[in-house]
């Protein structure tokens, strides 16, 4: 699970070193993993085992997890920097805290709302930490913020809907089916690409061919297989934690290789630790809420 996680966090640092923009990498990215799922053989075993109706509400999620990837992408290329995006999209599960509730027709949790109102505080220390040494919403740096935010809201989305239907049905299927709807979604976007200034790319240079296969394989198909096969010998809790750890690996390694230390200022480590921290608390309270019952 920890290998996975790490595979999970280099995304955004894989992302940052590929020169293509965003849209020629998500649309690169959900080609490759979609092709090399096919070479799986469990993927043939049960593909037929998955009603068409439900096939059909997986590619429509995978249309989520393309514009999920867009706007994760885009707030990277937007400010050229890693840890920005990482430490924003740590707000992902104290978020979900309120559309879960509200898009499943939940009770809300009252401790999950305080640690949410807490993530706001450390969001709010990160949007003043702008190394420019002023608030300007026009400016690259909150500009990546607010895509990260947005692209945490799509990875709510898709995982809820994941939460209801991915327990029955086999987890490469369900996968192969999003992946292959985004990248339709995607391809069908071209026209509308092209026609608004935005470069497409069939053929990636071989630099960012390797790179966009390391994306693919290493950091999607073989990450997923790997967190499917620990989930089935560790709790939800301890995966949970242990997931937790993405922005963390993700920001070290930016840290270490593009040294993004020089450009951001100690209001930034506060509020990513706040955010950081309440994503660990939330776990912790979900656990012992859990054992109440």
């Amino acid at each position: 699970m920890h290998i996975a996680t790490f595979l999970f966090g280099m995304t955004a640092i894989i992302g940052k070193l590929i020169t293509l923009n965003e849209f020629n990498m998500v649309w690169h990215r959900m080609l490759i993993t979609s092709f090399v799922f096919l070479l799986v053989p469990t993927f043939w075993k049960n593909i037929h085992k998955i009603p068409k109706k439900i096939i059909g509400i997986f590619f429509l999620n995978g249309v989520v997890v393309a514009l999920h990837w867009l706007t994760f992408y885009g707030s990277i290329k937007i400010n050229n920097n890693a840890s920005l995006t990482l430490a924003c999209f740590g707000s992902v599960s104290t978020m979900a805290s309120v559309l879960e509730p509200l898009i499943l027709k939940q009770k809300f949790k009252k401790s999950e709302l305080l640690l949410g109102m807490i993530v706001l505080v450390g969001l709010v220390f990160i949007a003043f930490a702008d190394p420019n040494g002023k608030f300007d919403l026009g400016s690259t740096y909150f500009q990546a913020i607010i895509l990260a935010l947005v692209s945490s809201f799509f990875a709510i989305i898709f995982t809820i809907i994941n939460k209801k239907y991915i327990q029955e049905y086999n987890p490469i299927v369900v996968t192969w089916a999003q992946m292959t709807g985004g990248f339709l979604f995607l391809t069908l976007m071209i026209p509308f690409v092209i026609h608004n200034g935005i470069q497409f790319q069939l053929v990636p240079s071989t630099g960012d061919g390797i790179w966009l296969i390391i994306l693919a394989v290493l950091c999607t198909n073989i990450a997923f297989s790997l967190e499917i096969e620990s989930l089935k010998k560790m709790s939800a809790f301890t995966s949970s934690i242990i997931l937790n750890l993405e922005p963390v690996y993700g920001i070290f390694v930016a840290i270490f290789l593009f040294k993004e230390n020089e450009m951001l200022n100690q209001w930034f480590y506060i509020g990513a630790s706040i955010v950081i921290i309440s994503v660990f608390a939330h776990a912790y309270f979900t656990r012992k809420m859990t054992k109440a019952h």
